[in-house]
């Protein structure tokens, strides 16, 4: 039988051996997705894009980026207004065709589903960003006034992804191509504190992309998963733009090389770095290890709304 001390020494080893692969292998990860991207030719997808929650922030820029490669670009969001002047915008820059369709996601009905249905039932649809997401003010659940707004939550960032992958798959997988972009968020990652309806959400796209991914994978289809930290962008109060914290234009404009390079990104380098690192931290220690940073994110919020 081996001493005690020898097993130790070679449970050591293999540890040190698998830690050192794996520090290797994200290393190498990062620097293949942020400094050295392999090109996606989203046009070889087909002619249009579809991109919800496109007014503003990342839906904007994922809208505006995917029209600089020149594909054709649908817009759906709430505001009509805005819908038409991002539309314009779009069309003036890069000449490309734009389309608009304005709905509440909001809505409980299935109507509205209905409705964006049958607007891109003729386009040639090659890409799908399911963005439009809400979330909620920092507080404790059972302090959450409204459960209109928890429904609203589930509704807005649950329902979009699902029913407009379910409508864009089937033509994708008859050609054998497509491209599925998911926007969930880092907090999926580990359980956090006071936006508990918000991080749940979150964690249902990112797990239903990657399950959809290995269903349509042999097909051709790309689906992938991007987990944003912290941008500058009104879901977080336009904070602002750091090192940390970039603009909605320069995380999108990283974000979107990442596309065919890989199925889950952080989308920004920064943000790499800093999932990298909390990754690093037992997993025993991650609820108690996000609370107090949340408690001070919360009271700074609170602040802002009292000014």
């Amino acid at each position: 039988m081996f001493p005690v001390w020898d097993l130790l020494a070679c449970y050591g080893i293999v540890l040190t051996f698998l830690t050192t692969i794996w520090f290797i292998r994200h290393i190498w990860k990062y620097l293949r997705s942020f400094m050295c991207p392999k090109k996606f030719n989203f046009l070889e997808t087909g002619k249009w894009a579809v991109v919800t929650g496109a007014t503003d922030g990342i839906g904007k820029e994922y809208a505006l980026n995917l029209a600089k490669r020149g594909m054709n670009i649908c817009l759906i969001s709430r505001n009509e207004t805005k819908l038409a002047s991002v539309a314009d915008d779009i069309s003036r820059r890069h000449e490309v065709k734009t389309s608009i369709i304005a709905v509440d996601f909001f809505d409980i009905t299935e109507k509205i589903y209905e409705d964006i249905s049958l607007q891109l039932e003729n386009l040639d649809i090659g890409v799908l960003v399911n963005n439009v997401g809400a979330t909620h003010d920092q507080q404790y659940f059972h302090e959450i006034k409204s459960r209109t707004s928890i429904r609203n939550i589930v509704l807005c960032n649950i329902f979009p992804p699902i029913m407009l992958t379910h409508m864009v798959l089937p033509k994708m997988i008859e050609k054998k191509s497509g491209v599925i972009v998911n926007i969930s968020s880092i907090v999926a990652c580990h359980p956090h504190p006071f936006i508990a309806i918000y991080t749940a959400s979150k964690a249902f796209v990112d797990l239903f992309s990657r399950s959809i991914r290995e269903e349509v994978k042999s097909y051709g289809i790309t689906v992938q998963t991007v987990l944003p930290s912290f941008i500058s962008t009104k879901l977080i109060g336009n904070a602002r733009p750091r090192r940390l914290i970039p603009k909605a234009y320069e995380y999108v404009g990283s974000a979107i090389k990442t596309v065919g390079n890989e199925s889950r990104t952080y989308g920004y380098w920064s943000h790499a770095l800093l999932a990298y690192l909390i990754d690093y931290v037992p997993v025993t220690f991650h609820p108690s290890s996000f609370v107090s940073p949340m408690i001070s994110v919360r009271k700074k919020l609170l602040k802002m709304k009292k000014r």
